[in-house]
């Protein structure tokens, strides 16, 4: 950022949602239950590489931007983690949309 703080960026589809146990990315939303995750193994290198922001990029040709500080990532009361090692993923810290500003694409004509 202009003021020196490390933003970590990642790509996603929005397909990648985090829908908090519901069928759809719409019911997710609905209930309030929507947000992305970021494997445990990264959070770990950018604490220790003072990352202050997390972005999400949807990879999307009209994909939003999804950002939010580092702490929320790392705050008990603000994120859930799951472990998907058994089925051959990770632990995972999971944050609702709702701790995240949200930005549109660029509005093309």
């Amino acid at each position: 950022m202009s003021n020196g703080d490390l933003v970590y960026c990642a790509r996603r589809w929005r397909g990648e949602i985090w829908c908090g146990g519901e069928k759809s990315i719409s019911a997710a939303a609905a209930a309030g239950k929507h947000g992305w995750a970021i494997d445990h193994e990264h959070i770990l290198e950018l604490r220790l590489k003072k990352v202050k922001w997390i972005m999400v990029q949807e990879r999307e040709k009209d994909g939003c931007r999804y950002i939010a500080p580092f702490e929320v990532f790392t705050n008990p009361a603000t994120h859930k983690m799951m472990n998907f090692s058994e089925r051959g993923g990770s632990l995972q810290h999971y944050v609702n949309m709702r701790y995240f500003h949200i930005t549109a694409d660029k509005t093309k004509f």
